[in-house]
């Protein structure tokens, strides 16, 4: 009953969530919106399915995502539902992956307490655990692919646990983590801390094979290797444009002091449970007995084998120390890269718990109660931390979204199709405008991606905003001379330390449309001007 009471829960909450993260528009029409992020990544998306290729502006290459499984995944639902449902598809399906992930997590601990009497009391509270971890349920109802790699990384633990591994799961299993890398390249992590436990583990149970492993390496390599030839074909780059806007331009010392600063809060609500972790594993390592004895728990029962504890601690840690060498993120607290890691760290911590405790008489209660009081805490830390989302369960940035729809609609009925868009919001305007659009933050610009960093005292210039802190305003604005500029507030066209106020307030017209505001060129005739009301 608590198990589908959470998953009921799970459900409503985030219905409500997706209704909240959604809006009526001036034309009268309700329009979904993901994260800004994830609405660049369906603009390429929407451009595949419309034989425009995989771009975001038609006949201009460059790869401005970091996810390429998650374009085709966004391609099939545009194909299926329309660009216009599409949206509240994605963020259906990603409530569904959130939902896996609790399922998930749930079959993962109960396998690896099998026969502990703690077991049902550890399921339930690794999942109640992970659903403190609000990032993961954010990035899933908002579209982004953190949503597909998490359960795709818990499947294969799930699948790593069957004793005696055959051939054709550990095959699965590679292909698996192969799609794991193209859904977020740091998925690479997982990889190089997964395999040298399960090779440890063939080893012990017998079934380690050399062209069984030549086998499976052929299968991890090929997709990537795959899409990586079809980079340097299609794009010309060895690499993305994100990675050069987000992780060129810093000195290491830089990020790693960005990055910290940036990680400081998550690590703060992990770090605990790390160490609980920790201290379990190497009281575990010292109760193991000589070598040729059969190791025994207090009660004569066999020890458990807390290999995958370990693992999942490593894991931990490499994923934390990633995100502190590469900056961090724009979002502070919305933590993405180290989400399966975190997940699977609440695993530990709940397996530790019971199996620490399960040599008791009460065990199962005991470990009932450090769960129930570590989730009561855990829980009060997540709510201090996500209070604007969690109190009016609206997603952050929705209304951003919102006004960035209305902005759109306006732009479709003001302007010719051949009018161009100069948008610091490259995901919704672009997407529902239609219109060919300029980033003038880069991530779709290779310009702009290739400019040294600029810091300044605002937050979109200072040099821990990764994606935000290069830009140009005279090439983007000035040189390209867009039909329409976002409206950014006063003073006009101007971010971080850069400002073209004057020239703007020259050269263009602020248009109020049913209650938002855009900059239009003068003296474009791609403007409906018959449908502007002088002021």
């Amino acid at each position: 009953m608590l198990w589908w009471g959470v998953m009921c829960i799970g459900v409503v909450v985030g219905a409500i969530m997706i209704g909240h993260s959604s809006m009526v528009a001036f034309d009268g029409h309700r329009y979904f919106s993901l994260f800004d992020d994830g609405m660049i990544t369906m603009r390429y998306a929407d451009n595949l399915v419309a034989g425009h290729g995989l771009v975001w502006n038609p006949g201009e290459r460059v790869e401005g995502f970091s996810s390429p499984l998650w374009v085709f995944v966004l391609a099939g639902f545009i194909a299926l539902f329309g660009r216009l449902h599409a949206v509240a598809a994605v963020q259906i399906f990603g409530l569904l992956l959130a939902l896996a992930d609790l399922l998930l997590v749930a079959l993962i601990t109960g396998r690896l307490l099998e026969g502990s009497k703690g077991r049902d009391v550890g399921a339930l509270g690794a999942v109640s655990l992970t659903l403190t971890f609000y990032p993961l349920f954010y990035w899933s109802i908002m579209g982004m692919e953190t949503g597909l790699v998490v359960p795709l990384l818990l499947f294969v633990v799930l699948l790593s646990l069957r004793s005696h591994p055959t051939t054709r799961r550990c095959r699965w299993i590679a292909i698996l983590l192969s799609l794991a890398c193209l859904l977020r390249p740091e998925s690479v992590l997982f990889v190089g801390v997964f395999y040298p436990f399960e090779f440890a583990r063939r080893r012990q149970t017998g079934t380690l094979s050399m062209r069984n492993l030549a086998a499976e390496a052929g299968l991890f390599v090929a997709p990537v290797l795959g899409y990586q030839v079809f980079r340097l074909v299609y794009y010309g780059q060895w690499y993305s444009n994100s990675y050069r806007l987000k992780l060129q331009g810093l000195s290491l010392a830089e990020d790693m002091k960005n990055g910290w600063k940036f990680s400081e809060p998550f690590l703060l609500w992990a770090g605990w449970l790390v160490l609980a972790v920790g201290l379990f594993v190497l009281w575990s390592l010292r109760r193991r007995p000589s070598a040729g004895r059969e190791p025994q728990a207090d009660d004569g029962r066999p020890f458990a084998d807390t290999g995958h504890v370990a693992e999942f601690l490593l894991l931990f840690v490499a994923y934390a120390i990633y995100q502190v060498l590469v900056g961090g993120d724009a979002w502070p607290l919305y933590v993405r890269f180290p989400a399966p890691a975190a997940v699977l760290l609440m695993i530990a911590f709940a397996v530790s718990v019971v199996l620490f405790l399960d040599r008791l008489p009460r065990g199962g209660s005991w470990a009932a109660c450090v769960l129930g009081t570590t989730f009561l805490l855990l829980l009060r830390w997540t709510v201090s931390l996500y209070i604007a989302d969690l109190f009016t369960l609206t997603p952050i940035y929705s209304g951003e979204s919102a006004t960035g729809v209305n902005v759109a609609l306006a732009i479709r009925k003001l302007t010719r199709e051949d009018a161009t868009v100069a948008s610091f919001y490259a995901g919704v305007i672009p997407y529902y405008s239609q219109r060919r659009a300029i980033d003038p933050l880069g991530k779709c610009d290779p310009t702009i991606a290739d400019l040294p960093v600029r810091r300044g005292p605002a937050w979109a210039t200072q040099g821990g905003m990764p994606g935000h802190n290069k830009y140009d305003l005279d090439y983007s604005l000035k040189q390209k001379r867009p039909t329409v500029i976002q409206w950014m507030g006063m003073p006009l066209c101007t971010w971080g330390t850069q400002s073209l106020s004057d020239w703007c307030r020259e050269n263009y017209a602020v248009i109020g449309a049913r209650g938002v505001r855009i900059l239009v060129d003068k003296t474009s005739p791609l403007v409906h001007w018959e449908l502007v009301r002088p002021r």
